[in-house]
């Protein structure tokens, strides 16, 4: 396996539709649709990092930026590569990145909602600085269920 972890840029032939694969291999059904994942590629505020094995995408993280505040929005990893630190080290470059792009001092909030049952993932986050702040109740369909929402300070 050749990993590389990066910002996902022009070079990538049919980005939407490899995510969207990513998506449907993690989700038996995939929470953002490909015609979703299409536009929301095309908005200036929204970026992508990919882990790549040779060309292909086998995970991705999804933000949109706002002045002082980060939302992730979404990210997988193929179930084939999980448990290597693939999530990991996609948080690891936008933080890095986030904590270059900081000027004059301010403080950057990075936001997340993550399914109350997932607790492997909840781990994660607390792993990397989050903390749990608020419960969204029935924020979730298919099975309904409360949204955590977690957040970092940067």
């Amino acid at each position: 396996m050749m990993l590389t972890i990066r910002a996902l840029d022009s070079s990538h032939e049919h980005p939407a539709e490899a995510i969207f694969e990513v998506l449907s291999s993690v989700y038996e059904y995939s929470p953002w649709s490909l015609e979703y994942l299409k536009k929301d590629l095309a908005l200036p505020y929204s970026h992508y990092y990919v882990a790549l094995d040779s060309d292909k995408i086998i995970g991705f993280l999804a933000i949109t930026k706002l002045i002082n505040e980060i939302e992730i929005t979404n990210l997988a990893v193929c179930k084939a590569y999980q448990r290597q630190n693939i999530a990991h080290r996609l948080f690891a470059l936008i933080l890095e990145q986030s904590e270059e792009e900081m000027l004059n001092d301010s403080e950057t909030t990075l936001f997340l909602e993550v399914r109350a049952s997932n607790v492997i993932a909840q781990k994660l986050y607390q792993n990397l600085g989050f903390e749990a702040y608020h419960t969204r109740k029935n924020y979730y369909q298919d099975p309904v269920e409360d949204a955590i929402l977690m957040r970092k300070l940067i």
